[in-house]
């Protein structure tokens, strides 16, 4: 049975933020479409995801990515989004060969697909041409034959504001 909760945190300098989501079991909805277990995910490392410890910040930070980036692409799409990686752990970053200072690793970054390449290049159009001035990093990769295949998106940060990047799957 989910339950409606709000959680009212104090922000640096700002005040007080609500966040609104509803909890089943130990689950938490962010949106209609995106839950707090589908960041917490590894195709190719299961074992690794399982062992991640989701912090109260993780949750504030992928519930503002889930409303404020991932939905609105959702609804322009009208197609289901997956979640590649969101959070990840340094043994899973490490595995998966990410980067020493990967946005993953504060909950500040996600890579995602719809599984057909042109709805994932239309959702990389979209974060580009309308959400831009709210990501760190946008990146395209595209397989051998130039097809979409995921999006990294993230949060801005020390290291990325803006910036828009094209890169090849292998």
């Amino acid at each position: 049975m989910s339950q409606r909760v709000k959680i009212w945190k104090p922000s640096h300098g700002v005040g007080w933020i609500k966040y609104e989501m509803s909890i089943a079991g130990d689950d938490i909805q962010f949106t209609d479409n995106f839950w707090l277990h589908e960041f917490v995910v590894s195709k190719d490392h299961p074992e690794l995801a399982e062992e991640i410890i989701v912090e109260p910040e993780h949750i504030a930070r992928l519930d503002l990515m889930s409303r404020i980036l991932l939905q609105p692409a959702r609804d322009y799409v009208v197609s289901t989004i997956s979640i590649l990686s969101g959070i990840r752990s340094w043994a899973l970053n490490e595995a998966v060969d990410g980067s020493e200072d990967s946005d993953h690793l504060c909950g500040l970054a996600a890579d995602i697909t719809t599984g057909y390449p042109a709805s994932t290049e239309l959702i990389f159009d979209y974060l580009r041409k309308r959400k831009l001035d709210l990501i760190g990093q946008l990146i395209l990769y595209r397989n051998d034959k130039g097809q979409a295949v995921f999006v990294h998106v993230s949060f801005p940060s020390r290291r990325h504001h803006g910036e828009v990047l094209y890169a090849d799957t292998g």
